[in-house]
């Protein structure tokens, strides 16, 4: 059986302690990780880029525009923002704390 490689980009975000939408998620560090079936290409990764501050600046600031019940309702957001493609993603995977992990096959 051969393994599939995939390659990931990681990046860490800090949900805001004075967004009142996630509850007891507020105030989380969260790892939000891209999986790709190819090595990403700079535009892919300019992309992602872009849809990170998105989610930033959009869901997880201290006056968020749209609340979230909690975490799980980024990933079908993130997947619309990438478009009907993907952006060559094969799954998102959204880590939350030890426990709490949310994915994405795309």
């Amino acid at each position: 059986m051969q393994m599939e490689r995939v390659y990931t980009v990681s990046v860490s975000l800090k949900a805001s302690d004075k967004s009142p939408d996630q509850g007891r998620e507020a105030g989380k560090n969260l790892t939000l990780i891209f999986c790709f079936r190819m090595p990403p290409t700079r535009q892919e990764e300019a992309n992602l880029s872009k849809i990170v501050a998105q989610i930033d600046h959009t869901h997880l600031s201290s006056n968020p525009k749209f609340g979230l019940r909690n975490y799980r309702e980024l990933l079908p957001w993130i997947q619309n923002a990438m478009g009907k493609d993907g952006a060559g993603v094969s799954e998102i995977r959204l880590d939350v704390d030890a426990k709490t992990s949310y994915r994405l096959r795309i």
